[in-house]
């Protein structure tokens, strides 16, 4: 049993990939290499049929309680994956909250319904073809095969965690950044108050010698800019922080491509500030 859920997992993972893969390019008229790992499969897609091709042996022949199987098990695995991977990177890789009856974004009734009728089609059309055609690979050849595809797995999800945990450490950067240049900006312009409110009141102060009060105001106002100088947000602080939202390698450009509708706990500005220098050097790049 353990030889064939292996095999499911490949060969739908793969299966899913294609099907996000194809969806993504009627929607945005492109290739977007989507799921959260590098290489041509979205696990989630294969775990669940090789969950469904264990437990669907007993109810196969009774389609009713196929089909309700289907719904629980493909929902809870996208439920226990959307809220893990979450609380892990801090991040809603998919959201339903726009559809009805969903339940904290992660999954929602609609498409529940529409994975059991599709592991359903699975089970009674595509098991009877894929069993035999997995019976024909010789087993220890099938063995050396899923071992390989294993370790490439593996490497993968590695790789594919560390770039997620390296962004969200490159957007922490940038709000630390963003609330410096904020502090900044608000004490220029506490400073530039006082200093009207205080040529205000000197203008008050010196009455009638509005020749005199007009050669002392200057001085003072004069003064009061050397000193706002020195509180005015760097310059060189805020062309860091433009260079770190238009310095992404490949890796995370690939990642913020293929979940566009990712929504940070946390830093959700600074993540459309990233996506907005990606999408004009794309557009350079068009052009």
């Amino acid at each position: 049993m353990f030889y064939h859920f292996a095999w499911y997992f490949f060969l739908f993972s793969f299966i899913g990939w294609c099907a996000e893969v194809g969806y993504a390019a009627v929607v945005t008229k492109k290739f977007v290499n989507r799921g959260f790992l590098l290489g041509p499969y979205c696990p989630i897609y294969g775990f669940g049929i090789g969950l469904i091709y264990l437990l669907s042996v007993p109810f196969s022949k009774n389609l009713l309680l196929l089909w309700v199987g289907s719904v629980i098990v493909t929902s809870g695995i996208e439920l226990i994956t959307g809220f893990a991977m979450d609380k892990l990177f801090h991040n809603k890789w998919w959201d339903y909250s726009d559809f009805p009856l969903n339940i904290g974004g992660y999954i929602c009734v609609p498409f529940s319904l529409l994975w059991g009728f599709a592991c359903v089609a699975v089970v009674k059309l595509i098991f009877p073809f894929t069993n035999g055609l997995i019976d024909l690979i010789p087993r220890t050849l099938g063995v050396i095969l899923i071992v390989f595809l294993s370790a490439l797995f593996i490497s993968d999800a590695v790789i594919s965690v560390l770039t997620a945990l390296g962004l969200n450490k490159k957007l922490e950067r940038m709000d630390r950044l963003s609330k410096k240049l904020e502090e900044q900006s608000q004490k220029f312009t506490d400073k530039m108050t006082r200093a009207m409110q205080n040529a205000a009141e000197f203008c008050e102060e010196v009455g009638e010698r509005i020749s005199d009060g007009k050669n002392r105001l200057k001085e003072k106002l004069d003064k009061e800019r050397e000193e706002d100088k020195k509180e005015q947000p760097l310059p060189q602080e805020k062309e860091k922080y433009e260079e770190m939202a238009g310095t992404n390698n490949i890796l995370q450009r690939r990642l913020i491509d293929a979940f566009p509708h990712m929504k940070p706990r946390k830093y959700k500005p600074h993540l459309e500030a990233i996506r907005e220098k990606i999408h004009r050097r794309g557009k350079k790049k068009k052009d």
